[in-house]
């Protein structure tokens, strides 16, 4: 995943000083990997990637936006689901699992995802998780 060969700005949106949050960081990882790589396939060069985090009183809120082509809102409500792939994505559009993984990952965590998305302006997808300092205080382990 190469934004910079693909001539696609990666920008970053994080409120200062964010808590942790309680989460298996290589899973994590596979979240934000799968997210920014479709954002990346999605977005034509020149466009903008931006990462945004910001927490509230009891989550750490997560979002994903791209200046790609969008999502057709027919299709919005099926983007999680298993082997779905939005028609006419073009090939190697991938197998339909990494969203659908996404959020068994982010519910596993207790939070939640959700996409929102505008043809021709992009997608954002956004998730929750738990802040470590209050799933703890749950009797949660991190």
């Amino acid at each position: 995943m190469d934004f910079k060969d693909r001539n696609v700005t990666l920008g970053t949106e994080l409120q200062d000083e964010l808590p942790d949050v309680w989460a298996d960081t290589a899973r994590m990882n596979h979240v934000f990997a799968n997210l920014l790589s479709n954002a990346l396939r999605y977005t034509p060069p020149g466009g903008k990637v931006t990462v945004l985090a910001r927490a509230d009183e009891e989550r750490v809120q997560f979002s994903v936006s791209d200046s790609g082509k969008g999502i057709p809102s027919q299709y919005l409500a099926r983007i999680f689901e298993q082997f779905f792939r939005v028609p006419d994505q073009g090939a190697g559009s991938g197998s339909g699992l990494g969203l659908a993984i996404v959020k068994e990952i982010v519910e596993a965590h207790g939070g939640t995802v959700k996409v929102e998305s505008r043809l021709g302006e992009g997608s954002t997808f956004t998730f929750t998780l738990k802040r470590a300092d209050l799933a703890s205080k749950e009797g949660t382990h991190s």
